[in-house]
């Protein structure tokens, strides 16, 4: 006997994209208000932008082979 779970959606199709889109904006305007507010600032931003790029590329392996394999 199979035994089959339906899963039941609390918010609309593409709630979640939206969301994270708005976060991403969010978090993208908070570092350019603080990397615009001094040079010091602005080096600190770029190099946390740089970090968060390079954990994620360390992270997401498919998406950096997915890259590869279009060059």
């Amino acid at each position: 006997m199979s035994t089959t779970k339906k899963t039941t959606a609390s918010s609309p199709p593409g709630h979640d994209v939206f969301v994270t889109i708005l976060g991403e904006l969010i978090g993208v305007s908070i570092l350019a208000v603080i990397a615009d507010t001094n040079e010091e600032m602005g080096k600190v931003a770029v190099a946390l932008m740089g970090g968060w790029l390079l954990i994620f590329l360390m992270t997401h392996d498919t998406f950096l082979k997915g890259i590869v394999n279009k060059l």
